[in-house]
């Protein structure tokens, strides 16, 4: 809660925010909250975004409401300035159910970084199962293509 009323002051108070980044403390990079996601649209002169939190991918990204919800707000406010885009951690962003929408939700999108990607969560806590993956090359190569 606290996250997305962030992010929608800032975006407020600051439009012309060009680059932005999202980076979790060092001990710490585990998010299950994904409702504050579709917050990010709200940065209307964004040109390059770089995501390196682990928002813990959904079990089944067909029928979730959050995710649904996240997804509607891409779609319903689609950044049309953002020129790259780079995720730095595997994360709900990288499900089938968000990149077969990429150039609707960034139509001007000129580079997909996934160069460092990789990390998931907090390493410290046993607690977190730590090899979640939402997708192989193929499906990547498939969801780009939809």
């Amino acid at each position: 809660m606290i996250f997305r009323t962030l992010l929608q002051v800032i975006s407020e108070w600051c439009p012309n925010i060009s680059y932005l980044k999202l980076k979790a403390d060092s001990w710490y990079n585990l998010f299950r909250d994904i409702r504050w996601c579709s917050n990010i649209t709200k940065f209307r002169n964004l040109e390059k975004l770089e995501i390196d939190l682990y928002l813990v991918p959904v079990r089944n990204w067909q029928s979730d409401i959050d995710f649904a919800d996240m997804i509607e707000g891409f779609h319903d406010n689609p950044m049309t300035k953002l020129k790259e885009l780079k995720l730095n951690t595997v994360n709900v962003f990288l499900q089938d159910g968000f990149l077969c929408w990429l150039p609707k939700f960034f139509p001007n999108l000129q580079t997909f970084n996934l160069a460092k990607l990789g990390k998931q969560g907090d390493f410290d806590s046993e607690s977190e199962k730590k090899k979640l993956s939402c997708w192989t090359l193929f499906d990547l190569r498939s969801a780009l293509r939809a």
